[in-house]
């Protein structure tokens, strides 16, 4: 036993007398030191807890960022969970969410209908959280690319467009939950076609893949972007408008960025197999 020749408390090993005496009998001889925390006015002397401590405000301030959602028809109903707030929609509001159950006898032919869906609809599907596999089934969850907060992921330099984030700060029920049975490769999809929040607006939608390889052709050619732009507005027909119709001069540098057509370099010697290798890394 080892013990305190200042206040006689014992301690069975010696480092606890050492840290003993050095927290209360030698204060005014080694000063310690203090860990203080950068958003309160919180002090320790151990490390570990001013860690411990700044990831609770860490925590706490990243779910008040992710779960704040707010009604985005009333603007004064909040809540967490996104079932709640669908039952907001549907309650306060009377939405329809028009949900249907859908079967498919194969995946491409659920995602043969699910690209007829979004032509018809002006809008787009992404997956959220991956594929889960369960025991029977594979559980692929979509939801409407306009769903959900918007978070700067840089410094904030950088300034948004000037139509703003595609997101909508708020929640949209329409969504699509598909079950690929592992048996039989048939699946099912439940299918919640009601949009809240937001218009079908072509402009937010992105160009196809076959899209961007019409252009990326046209400018492996050495086509003027002038030429391109003219061309695609030529090709409306019967005042039917698409994406490919709206396409900007700043779609057409992102193509040209990508494909390394700006400074001259390629990915291949040859046109042609140089847009070929770009779309296949894409």
């Amino acid at each position: 036993m080892r013990t305190c020749s200042d206040c006689f408390k014992t301690f069975s090993h010696a480092g606890d007398l050492r840290h003993h005496r050095q927290l209360y009998h030698q204060l005014e001889k080694r000063p310690p030191v203090h860990y203080f925390c950068y958003y309160c006015n919180f002090k320790t002397l151990y490390k570990y807890n001013l860690s411990k401590h700044v990831k609770a405000h860490l925590t706490q301030k990243r779910k008040k960022t992710r779960n704040n959602n707010v009604c985005s028809l009333c603007g004064t109903f909040e809540c967490v969970d996104r079932k709640l707030m669908v039952d907001h929609y549907k309650s306060a509001h009377e939405v329809l969410l028009n949900e249907q159950t859908l079967n498919f006898n194969s995946w491409d032919q659920f995602l043969a209908w699910k690209l007829d869906t979004e032509n018809a609809e002006c809008c787009k599907f992404v997956m959220r959280d991956g594929k889960k596999q369960r025991e029977r089934f594979i559980v692929s969850k979509y939801r409407c690319f306009r769903d959900g907060h918007f978070l700067a992921k840089g410094s904030g330099t950088r300034r948004l467009k000037l139509k703003g984030s595609c997101r909508i700060n708020g929640i949209c029920p329409a969504s699509l939950t598909a079950r690929k049975h592992l048996s039989s490769g048939a699946v099912s999809v439940r299918y919640i076609a009601a949009h809240v929040g937001h218009y079908a607006e072509i402009g937010r939608l992105n160009l196809t893949l076959e899209e961007k390889n019409e252009i990326a052709h046209k400018l492996a050619a050495g086509v003027p972007i002038g030429t391109i732009l003219d061309s695609l507005r030529e090709s409306i027909n019967n005042g039917e408008v698409n994406r490919i119709h709206l396409t900007t001069r700043k779609d057409l540098w992102n193509i040209r960025n990508t494909l390394h057509l700006q400074n001259g370099s390629t990915l291949h010697a040859d046109d042609r197999t140089s847009v070929e290798a770009w779309l296949s890394t894409g």
